[in-house]
């Protein structure tokens, strides 16, 4: 065993789990304030119910087996996986990482819902995803033995089976509970108010430190080739956000006339996703020009999912997850140097690797997207994925949880305009129907 590998392993887990903080400011930020409450009720059992669960069954689902296509029975994680996943970590604590891990899925997920899902559907779609269907793609992935990685698939930290599988997951269940009341009118997408763009803000950034950690959370073995790849983690971060924020600044002032603040709040998290698959293995410069890509691409997808498709993702959660990640894996097929993987094209390695990274993008989404619209559709048909119009006025803070008025700030309640009929975060919602 190495203490020190474990130590940082452990530490990095402790840190992910502050990103469930970035999650939950940044959703309540983005959401109207009789929401906010919900928010911190959603991330709070989503990771409770993952980490149960995941510990219990998905561990095994996983990791304990070698057949390539799905694990084995493992009741509460008591197989020895540092003989699977390696001898230097302890069984327990590659379990703590990967239940962890694995958290991050539904943090993703139930931020595209709010306003309007039932909190009883998506605690149980939460359950069924952390304990059976994650950890089926995970076994395909990060299992030694899972068809794509026995193919040679690269996915340093999660880029496709936590980012782009838990966006795709989104935007299912977006689409089986159907946009906010308001959102959509003759043809047009209306503008949501927002709560609180700094809360939102400060989320990107619990986020972005969090994400140093979960990018470097487990590291080689060797030691010289872990000082160099924590160092290039660090710093391909570091430049993919920075070029995803300016990207999305540009082109949004060109196609706008301005650009967004909310836009901007999401577009570092773009390049941050986009290098969360090959992080390890691609150059700065790289990094760069991922992270450009991404940011480019998440604009693009998130005006095209709402304005064109009609899906209402509240914080955007396909484009910065999905569609980033997705990116970024198949770059990694492209700028991969071989320093910890196969190299890319550009780099002499022919097009194997990205093949693959193909292969894995689209076998692994369309298994999230099939398996989770089945667990929708079960639900919606029912129990309700939905909550009434009424209870979507009043706020499901108020009909879930019992909360009033009287427990949000005032200062929070107070029209930002009315002279020009802006709506406060308790919207009116015979106002909105017309």
């Amino acid at each position: 065993m190495d203490l020190v590998l474990t130590l940082w392993v452990l530490i990095g887990g402790a840190m992910i789990l502050f990103m469930h903080g970035g999650f939950c400011m940044l959703e309540a930020g983005f959401i109207r304030t009789k929401t906010t409450g919900t928010v911190i009720m959603n991330n709070l059992t989503d990771f409770s119910i993952c980490g149960i669960l995941f510990w219990a069954f998905g561990m095994g689902f996983a990791f304990n087996g070698t057949s390539g296509w799905f694990g084995g029975w493992d009741f509460c994680s008591q197989v020895d996986y540092s003989a699977i996943l390696g001898e230097q970590i302890p069984s327990i604590g590659w379990v703590l990482i990967h239940t962890i891990f694995a958290s991050t899925v539904a943090a993703i997920v139930g931020g595209a819902l709010l306003e309007r899902a039932k909190f009883a559907a998506t605690l149980i779609a939460s359950a069924l995803m952390s304990g059976i269907v994650y950890p089926i793609a995970c076994a395909w992935v990060w299992n030694p033995s899972g068809w794509l990685a026995q193919m040679g698939i690269h996915d340093f930290a999660g880029g496709l089976v936590l980012h782009a599988f838990g966006g795709i997951i989104a935007l299912i269940g977006a689409i089986f509970v159907g946009p906010r009341i308001g959102k959509y009118t003759n043809g047009k997408s209306n503008a949501m108010p927002a709560s609180s763009l700094p809360l939102a803000a400060l989320g990107t950034f619990m986020l972005y430190f969090g994400w140093y950690f979960f990018n470097s959370a487990i590291l080689p073995t060797d030691s010289a080739l872990a000082a160099e790849v924590a160092s290039r983690i660090f710093m391909n971060n570091t430049i993919a956000a920075s070029t995803a924020t300016m990207a999305v600044l540009f082109l949004q002032w060109i196609m706008e006339g301005k650009p967004s603040v909310a836009m901007g709040i999401n577009a570092p998290l773009a390049g941050l996703v986009a290098v969360t698959s090959c992080c390890d293995a691609v150059p700065i410069w790289a990094g760069a020009i991922i992270g450009a890509i991404a940011g480019i691409g998440m604009y693009l997808a998130l005006r095209f999912v709402d304005e064109v498709l009609h899906i209402d993702d509240a914080v955007g959660a396909f484009a910065v997850h999905c569609i980033s990640g997705t990116i970024g894996m198949l770059c990694c097929g492209f700028f991969a140097d071989g320093l910890n993987s196969e190299a890319g094209i550009f780099f002499g390695g022919g097009a194997h690797l990205l093949g693959v990274q193909a292969l894995g993008c689209a076998a692994v989404l369309a298994f999230g997207a099939a398996a989770m619209a089945l667990v929708y559709a079960v639900l919606k048909f029912t129990i309700g994925v939905r909550v009434t119009a009424e209870q979507e006025h009043d706020g499901t803070d108020i009909t879930a949880f019992g909360l009033t008025e009287s427990s949000y700030p005032e200062f929070v309640q107070v029209d930002i305009d009315t002279t020009r009929e802006m709506v406060t975060p308790f919207a009116d919602y015979d106002k909105i129907k017309k």
